[in-house]
């Protein structure tokens, strides 16, 4: 398991929104150190996922999976391109998702 930490990013909607998430990632390849030197790039590629979506959307999103299995195929899609295929995501867990 690599923790990628927590997120807190402003929703499109109109009214002021946080979207506030923790993500762990359980991962097949690399070992830690290497996980450690991607640690930023996976980041923002976190960050780009969640400042895309509504309050409402997100809560569906989160409900339904559907937010980790978006953030797990961005991930093994930046992974792929840097490790051709080496490294992958096989598992996105997000212990804490709150929206204000």
């Amino acid at each position: 398991m690599y923790p990628l930490g927590e997120f807190v990013e402003v929703t499109r909607d109109e009214d002021l929104h946080y979207i506030k998430i923790d993500v762990d990632l359980i991962y097949l390849g690399y070992n830690f150190i290497q996980m450690k030197s991607l640690h930023d790039a996976m980041r923002d590629v976190v960050n780009k996922t969640l400042s895309g979506l509504k309050v409402q959307q997100a809560k569906e999103d989160y409900i339904d999976n559907f937010l980790h299995k978006e953030i797990e195929k961005r991930l093994n899609e930046l992974l792929n391109d840097v490790s051709s295929g080496s490294l992958r995501i096989i598992d996105v867990q997000i212990p804490e998702f709150l929206v204000n």
